[in-house]
């Protein structure tokens, strides 16, 4: 497009049509199902050590089993507390 004095030239260019795909907040795609169970893998393969808690990762599958949805709950409420108890 061009002024009426024809000295500045100004361009305009179609966008191409994109599909919009709400953004995903970060926690969630942290939690995500795939991501999880891809973290739990690479800890299993590294042979991971016990947390502050003590838990191995052979109870750890079964301690989300049995405690995920409330685990979630939590850390996208932002009301999860870790439990710091060291086994003794």
């Amino acid at each position: 497009m061009q002024t009426e004095h024809g000295t500045n030239t100004v361009i305009h260019r179609e966008e191409p049509e994109q599909k919009s795909v709400p953004p995903v907040p970060l926690m969630e795609a942290v939690l995500a199902a795939h991501n999880m169970q891809r973290a739990y893998r690479r800890v299993v393969a590294n042979k991971g050590a016990p947390g502050i808690d003590g838990m191995t990762v052979q109870t750890l599958v079964d301690h989300l089993k049995q405690h995920w949805s409330t685990l979630r709950e939590q850390l996208l409420a932002d009301t999860y507390t870790p439990n710091r108890s060291v086994p003794r």
